[in-house]
């Protein structure tokens, strides 16, 4: 077998054992190994440099820790995950009024709504009373799949800011 196909053999086996997820980075290690298998292989040393570098799986392996996701200094790992937990909160806040607004209009629906003065034009929301002719509902009968809609929309941005936040917080607690 000729130093080219040794190389290429090495490569290949290496490229799929190798644990880098960045495509870049792949390439990069890959390129650097072929350099250097060249050199050594111009060198009449091919023999031994693949000796020193081991099998390609085991050699792969030295870069597992390259590549990771988000990688980056501790700080700017938790100032993410803060970032993530700041996003729950404001949706958690978000979200009270609206569910608030899904009970009351199941328990009380011609008293709560969205209401505008025809006096003045002021927009009030919450419960009133229906006998008042200067008041009018905005909202009518979309209050109720509205507010569920914006509860189950918030509720999914809870989730997905705590999961993101959780999986932010293991990764950058991660050797």
């Amino acid at each position: 077998m000729d130093d080219l196909h040794k190389i290429h053999v090495f490569l290949l086996e290496m490229e799929r054992a190798l644990p880098v997820r960045r495509v870049r980075e792949r390439k990069d290690i890959l390129r650097e190994t072929q350099s250097h298998l060249m050199e050594r292989a111009q060198a009449g040393r091919l023999d031994e440099a693949l000796h020193a570098l081991g099998s390609p799986e085991a050699y792969a392996a030295q870069f597992s820790t390259l590549g990771e996701p988000n990688e980056g200094p501790p700080r700017i790992q938790a100032g993410r995950v803060t970032l993530r937990l700041a996003a729950a909160g404001l949706a958690v806040i978000l979200l009270v009024p609206c569910l608030v607004a899904v009970v009351m209009e199941l328990l009380d629906p011609a008293g709560f709504g969205l209401w505008v003065s025809l006096d003045d034009g002021f927009f009030v929301f919450g419960r009133t009373s229906t006998s008042n002719p200067r008041i009018s509902d905005v909202a009518g009968h979309l209050k109720l799949p509205v507010s569920a809609l914006l509860s189950l929309g918030l509720l999914l941005s809870v989730y997905l800011s705590v999961r993101s936040a959780l999986l932010q917080a293991v990764r950058s607690a991660r050797p």
